[in-house]
């Protein structure tokens, strides 16, 4: 019978962990779509691709500016040079700033809030940018830096109403509609998904749409089509993997799904982890996340020439900036949302190459070909061409090179893949999980997981040792050493009542209790849980970031200390059970038998200081799931300690 119980837990570990696998594989594959309902009704409004400019829209994308009044002062010149130079060189049609606007931390790191200087610097800028560079729309949103430490839109201590250039909008989303020309506009509709209530730091890092919100976007996408747009572009602060969505609508994904691109900030390329952050939606629709300006001085080009979507992410003071938009990038072909037909019939390459000094020479290479002249044919716009037979390249991966040189001496190299015929892009997989795994979700999941592992395998051990006692089973026997040293520390440890069940007690209540009380926003207290956060006046904050914190907390503390713990219990076994090591217990080896529980308490209770730098001293004093904690911690160590004979009995009686 216990065979097959066996049997029937393994296939269920089985069937569970490759249901997981085929979920995360839907998640990250793309597909082709041809799903008629996402394609622009007048896609087909565009010209032949020869060398004429006469639909084309050119922008820019600028993101994580965090501009500050304390730190970083060369972060906001370099802004102004950006203005003056980069954007009167690209001569762009709008400039999106896509969030964390203003930096909002004090020159010491450790208090978050909203200054007034750093929200007139921001407004001084965008004015140089708009009236030295004419650039003509200015379109920004908040970030969840510029939420923090604000309980409201209305605020007196939100800013944006009074200083961001789209401060009309009241609700935070909002359209923009620029047209090319006398056939051809698009659509830019803005996501505004901070929390309603901006806390201070750990609590803010995701953003939340809930069916008001959704709404509201469901009409402006509506409002788009009813213009006949032949595109709609989607800008936000937080990737659509880290917007929790709640309610009975569907997320971002489903409403923005006409889109052809969501461009997006807030992740900083994972501090260079991920430098290239795109991927592929099933609804054909790309997202983009750019590189923050903060650090890395990143911005993107985009330009939409007849109908097709390109952009390249360039580094500030890198000259030429050169954007291919035909043959387009493999990476942004979208046949379901876009006329990429017009590819294989078009009679040149056409190249955009920006620079604020003359271009001296261009030149393409195809494949392992020889390197051939373009020339500038565009009117309104710097483009370049150059003669080609796209019916040589009709099948498979290619590559293209475009190198271009200015008056100054300074040359840029540009290189793509692109395919004519059916060829899949294939994105980076880490980007891949990064933009299309939903980040609460899997936070749930690891959570689920951590608890499960800290609660489950000791619940185990204890009913073993009771069909033991109870004669149903016979001693476990473990030939290998190693396997059975540790599972005879952890077997002593689950038979001592006075550390399993406070162990268990902690672990279950870090689900469903209170973590602590905080001033979450000045002035306003609120208790924290796994699952959300309650306010004194009764708003209730769903939980996101309160997943990942409180799994890794889990690991790095419940697992942590149940090894010390079983370790310690295991070495009184020995002493007093198997009479081993009572002899060499000198002073010097007493010491060093502290040293592990002495590090896992000095690191615990330095990262506890993070919620007295965030949240005031409150969030030490009541907060029993972290500073409450430690106080646990030891005093159940000192019990393995101490323990003696009559408390190892049920070891004894169950251990061979």
């Amino acid at each position: 019978m216990s065979i097959v119980r066996s049997v029937c837990f393994l296939a269920l570990g089985v069937l569970a962990i490759s249901s997981m696998c085929i979920m995360i594989q839907n998640h990250l594959t793309v597909e082709s779509v041809n799903d008629q309902e996402n394609l622009q009704p007048s896609r087909h409004h565009v010209l032949s691709l020869g060398q004429e400019d006469d639909d084309v829209l050119v922008f820019v994308h600028i993101s994580d500016l965090h501009i500050s009044a304390f730190t970083a002062k060369d972060r906001y010149e370099q802004l102004n040079e950006f203005c003056n130079i980069n954007l009167k060189a690209i001569n762009p049609g709008l400039v999106i700033a896509s969030g964390d606007l203003t930096d909002s931390v004090t020159p010491d790191n450790l208090v978050v809030d909203q200054f007034i200087e750093e929200w007139a610097m921001y407004k001084a800028l965008y004015t140089i940018c708009q009236n030295v560079s004419s650039v003509p729309h200015w379109l920004d949103l908040r970030g969840n830096h510029d939420n923090f430490n604000i309980n409201g839109y209305n605020s007196p201590n939100n800013y944006y109403p009074k200083f961001g250039s789209q401060r009309l909008h009241p609700s935070g989303s909002y359209m923009t509609t620029i047209e090319t020309n006398n056939k051809t506009k698009y659509a830019f509709i803005a996501v505004d998904a901070t929390l309603d209530i901006g806390s201070k730091r750990l609590l803010n890092f995701v953003g939340q749409l809930d069916d008001t919100r959704l709404l509201k976007l469901q009409e402006l996408d509506q409002a788009a089509s009813k213009l006949n747009v032949n595109a709609t572009i989607w800008f936000g602060h937080y990737p659509s993997s880290i917007i929790l969505t709640y309610g009975i609508l569907p997320g971002l994904r489903h409403v923005a799904a006409k889109g052809i691109a969501y461009l997006c900030g807030h992740l900083h390329t994972f501090s260079g982890l991920i430098p290239h952050m795109y991927s592929n939606h099933h609804s054909g629709m790309l997202e983009l996340e750019l590189a923050d300006w903060k650090h890395n001085r990143m911005y993107r080009v985009a330009v939409i020439d007849q109908g097709l979507f390109s952009f390249a992410d360039i580094q500030h003071k890198t000259w030429p900036v050169i954007v291919v938009t035909n043959p387009k990038p493999l990476l942004t072909v979208q046949p379901s949302k876009e006329p990429v037909e017009l590819m294989a019939t078009s009679t040149h390459i056409r190249i955009f190459i920006f620079s604020p000094l003359p271009i001296n020479s261009c030149e393409v290479k195809l494949d392992e070909g020889s390197w051939q002249p373009c020339k500038r044919s565009g009117q309104k716009h710097p483009l370049y061409t150059a003669p080609w037979q796209p019916e040589l390249y009709s099948k498979g991966l290619h590559v293209l090179q475009v190198r271009a040189r200015d008056s100054s001496g300074s040359e840029m190299l540009s290189k793509i893949e692109f395919a004519l015929d059916d060829t899949k892009p294939r994105f980076p997989l880490s980007a891949r999980i990064t933009l299309m795994l939903d980040f609460t979700a899997m936070s749930k999941v690891l959570f689920a997981v951590s608890i499960i592992l800290c609660t489950l395998p000791f619940c185990i051990i204890r009913r073993l040792q009771l069909r033991i006692i109870q004669r149903k089973m016979t001693v476990l026997r473990i030939r290998t050493s190693c396997i059975r040293l540790w599972v005879r520390k952890f077997w002593v440890f689950a038979s001592i009542n006075r550390l399993l069940f406070p162990f268990l007690a902690y672990t279950v209540y870090l689900t469903f209790g209170p973590w602590f009380i905080a001033h979450f926003v000045e002035d306003r207290v609120g208790v924290l849980f796994v699952w959300g956060t309650l306010f004194d006046d009764g708003l209730y904050l769903p939980g996101t970031t309160t997943y990942f914190y409180c799994a890794i907390h889990v690991i790095f503390f419940n697992m942590l200390l149940v090894i010390i713990l079983a370790h310690t219990a295991d070495v009184r076994y020995q002493e007093k059970i198997l009479k081993k090591g009572t002899d060499s217990r000198t002073m010097c080896r007493k010491i060093t038998s502290c040293f592990p529980i002495s590090i896992f308490l000095i690191f615990h209770g330095i990262t506890c200081l993070i919620f007295w730098q965030s949240y005031g001293y409150l969030s030490m004093l009541v907060n029993p799931a972290r500073s409450w904690s430690l106080i646990l911690a030891f005093y159940l160590w000192l019990t393995a300690k101490r323990l003696d004979t009559p408390q190892l009995t049920l070891a004894v009686k169950t251990w061979n």
